[in-house]
């Protein structure tokens, strides 16, 4: 993927596809996740969205799940000057920010959550996952993702 073209996002909404056949089992889509994973959970915080949504599909990928897995390859190959700074002169302020989409799951109606963590200019902690229970509301959603959120924070 080291010449394919760049895109601007990790991920893009994609419609769900009736017939969508399955990858084949010489594709290798778990390494290629499991890369991803590493790179989601120690340095780029802005692909935790796009790996968490093909890590949910490791025991029976489709084509459309590599397609996936690919577009987050092509942003990597845009943005390796990009990194996470650390400035030692700035007020060491903790927030943090959490969000949530409401059933955005089309199987299983759950809410995903995501949580940032900075302290200073810096993040220093992030997630995205899959709420444990379908909320309600979109209320009920916001509340799940800022107790993770405050979880998080403690």
């Amino acid at each position: 993927m080291i010449d394919s073209n760049p895109v601007s996002t990790p991920s893009e909404k994609r419609a769900e596809e009736v017939e969508d056949s399955p990858l084949e089992k010489s594709v290798p889509y778990r390494q290629a996740v499991g890369s991803l994973l590493y790179l989601a959970m120690t340095t780029c915080p802005e692909l935790s969205y796009a790996v968490s949504t093909v890590s949910e599909v490791l025991d029976c990928p489709k084509k459309s799940d590599w397609q996936a897995v690919k577009r987050i390859f092509k942003y990597l190959n845009g943005t390796r000057e990009y990194g996470l700074f650390y400035k030692s002169d700035t007020k060491l302020k903790l927030d943090c920010y959490s969000d949530s989409d409401f059933a955005n799951d089309n199987f299983s109606r759950r809410s995903r959550t995501g949580v940032l963590m900075t302290c200073g200019t810096g993040a220093i902690s992030w997630l995205s996952r899959k709420q444990p229970v379908t909320a309600l509301s979109t209320t009920e959603a916001e509340y799940i993702a800022a107790c993770k959120g405050t979880k998080e924070m403690v």
